[in-house]
């Protein structure tokens, strides 16, 4: 569950990082 989070907050910085 630990691994499913980080996973989803890594997308989240990604999905920002290509929006900036």
């Amino acid at each position: 569950m630990r691994h499913r989070v980080a996973g989803k907050k890594l997308s989240r910085s990604q999905a920002q990082r290509k929006a900036l």
